[in-house]
């Protein structure tokens, strides 16, 4: 769990915000992160599909 008085902390704080983020409300409240999820999804498929990495 994040602890306010002390800030953000990476390799502490990870794991609770991640449990606590919401990828659909993320992508519809932001094109940008929308068109970023798709585009890492169609990269992975065609990696998937092919063996190739691009």
């Amino acid at each position: 769990m994040m602890v306010p008085e002390r800030g953000y902390g990476e390799t502490v704080d990870q794991v609770a915000f991640a449990s606590r983020f919401d990828l659909q409300l993320a992508r519809s409240r932001s094109p940008s992160f929308d068109k970023f999820y798709r585009e890492v999804m169609r990269l992975l498929s065609c990696e998937e599909r092919t063996g190739v990495r691009r």
